[in-house]
């Protein structure tokens, strides 16, 4: 059962000057000052510092742009819709394609079909969404694409895709739904080769995440009557609870600002939500205005944009974190391993993540200058490692921080010359 605790009505999020007026579907930051955000009527943004001013980096874009993926800094796939009302002459969705940070794009067209979202589980590796019931998927970076097997339902175009998220490279779900009808959650395990159906809900289902292997939570929302309410799993996927919530509004997305702090966009009705442990209870957050919103990104557990309606933009007021009683129950960031440690030449540093994402780990010294950049791209969920050599580094403590837009965590390692 879910529980819920009393309304916070602390100024959690500030909000920014917006660069347009345009409705916003997504944001994603790889770090505090490096962010994009999307929408319609083609925009599709980059900010280099926080926030504070934008340039669109897709020119010529007129069409929704829903989701993109960010591989790297300058590797970036987005989405573009295109209806007959915006294109007489072509129906379908745009696959804009750069590895130079948006100077220049590759674009490849995908016939009738409208995709709502695109995630990469490595660089090569990708998958596609769609408007219709479909899924699409690419082995080489996004060149080409071919629609994979997810059984049959009757009028499947009933069926928009919201998301589609991987816990490891061979398994993933895909959440649809259509309102007053049924929600649906796909499941595969080869890989996104094969997919199975599942009926779970009586409305659709807009987001999946994986808490571990096992447990899983996805969001549902009717607008109507029952409210927004989520359903869980505690074994993959082959079965689910349903736990109503009895708040109006649509949960449009999971955001985890450290490992048990997640945040939820309540859409139309312009709140948040907020669990310190994984959704077993909920807290109602207001926000300065009450704008629906629809996405956020934590970059790290200090930093956080969420986006919405009519370009609004908002930033996480990371003040609040020594006032903030719900903090007191969260859960530390996972440390990193370092051997050897202390080290006179190399060291290693060794950490794990829970899902794949866009990671980055940087290092720096005990006065906190960065000294380097030890990954910055894709990796899958699972242990990894990375050696740094010191040639011409002071002896002194160093620290590793690794970041992958949900988690943060922190290793040490002490230098002896």
């Amino acid at each position: 059962m879910v529980q819920f605790l009393p309304a916070q009505h602390l100024n959690y999020w500030n909000e920014l000057p917006s660069p347009t007026q345009h409705t916003l579907s997504t944001v994603h930051f790889t770090d505090s000052v490096n962010g994009w955000i999307s929408g319609q009527n083609g925009v599709f943004m980059r900010t280099t510092n926080g926030g504070t001013s934008w340039s669109q980096i897709l020119p010529g874009s007129t069409g929704e742009v829903p989701d993109f993926a960010i591989l790297s800094p300058t590797n970036i796939r987005a989405i573009e819709f295109r209806y007959p009302i915006t294109d007489t002459s072509w129906f379908g969705t745009l696959i804009h394609h750069t590895t130079n940070g948006g100077t220049t794009w590759m674009t490849i067209k995908y016939d009738s079909s409208l995709f709502r979202c695109i995630t990469f589980v490595d660089s090569l590796t990708g998958y596609l969404g769609g408007s219709y019931g479909s899924i699409a998927k690419t082995t080489d970076g996004g060149l080409t694409w071919r629609e994979v097997n997810i059984g049959s339902f009757a009028n499947m175009e009933r069926w928009p895709i919201y998301k589609v998220r991987f816990h490891s490279p061979q398994f993933g779900m895909a959440v649809a739904g259509q309102l007053d009808v049924f929600g649906i959650v796909w499941r595969t395990t080869d890989g996104g080769e094969h997919w199975s159906a599942s009926k779970i809900s009586a409305d659709p289902l807009f987001d999946v995440i994986f808490i571990d292997s096992l447990h899983i939570l996805t969001a549902m929302g009717d607008l109507e009557s029952t409210g927004a309410g989520f359903l869980r799993s505690l074994d993959g996927g082959e079965t689910w609870k349903f736990e109503n919530t009895t708040i109006w509004g649509e949960p449009n997305t999971f955001a985890y600002r450290t490992p048990s702090d997640c945040w939820v966009p309540m859409g139309t009705a312009g709140i948040c939500l907020r669990s310190s442990n994984n959704g077993l209870n909920w807290q109602t957050i207001t926000l300065p205005r009450q704008v629906p919103v629809y996405d956020i990104s934590f970059p790290s557990e200090r930093t956080g944009f969420m986006i919405g309606h009519r370009g609004a933009l908002f930033k996480f007021n990371s003040s609040l974190l020594s006032v903030d009683r719900n903090s007191e129950a969260l859960v530390p960031s996972r440390s990193i391993r370092s051997f050897p440690n202390p080290f006179n030449g190399s060291t290693t540093f060794t950490y794990k993540l829970d899902r794949s994402a866009l990671v980055r780990a940087e290092l720096y010294d005990a006065v906190g200058r960065r000294v380097a950049v030890l990954h910055d791209g894709m990796q899958s969920s699972g242990e990894h490692s990375v050696r740094w050599e010191s040639d011409g580094s002071p002896s002194g403590m160093y620290i590793l921080r690794v970041t992958d837009g949900h988690t943060v965590q922190i290793g040490k390692a002490l230098l002896q010359r």
